[in-house]
């Protein structure tokens, strides 16, 4: 019996999300290349995650934290406004 080389979408879309957080595997990369060759809506699917990878990551900050540049002049009571405010303003 021949090895089965052609995954479905459903398989191909969790390695697409795995490979953002790890390395895949030889078989795996090798696994979704060939799906990749043939399924344009994978193929977007990957762009989609990646790039909502990078829109995450450049807005991510501490939602506890404000920048350090600000914590040293600010009271503790305007430190909790300010945060509970762009809590707010985040919703």
């Amino acid at each position: 019996m021949s090895p089965k080389i052609i995954i479905s979408c459903k398989h191909a879309s969790r390695l697409l999300s795995e490979q953002l957080d790890h390395p895949l595997s030889l078989s795996q990369r090798a696994f979704l290349w060939i799906h990749l060759t043939m399924c344009t809506n994978c193929v977007f699917f990957g762009r989609q995650i990646r790039g909502l990878k990078r829109l995450i990551g450049l807005h991510h900050e501490p939602e506890n934290e404000l920048p350090s540049p600000y914590t040293s002049s600010l009271s503790t009571e305007v430190q909790t406004r300010i945060k509970l405010a762009m809590r707010e303003e985040i919703r």
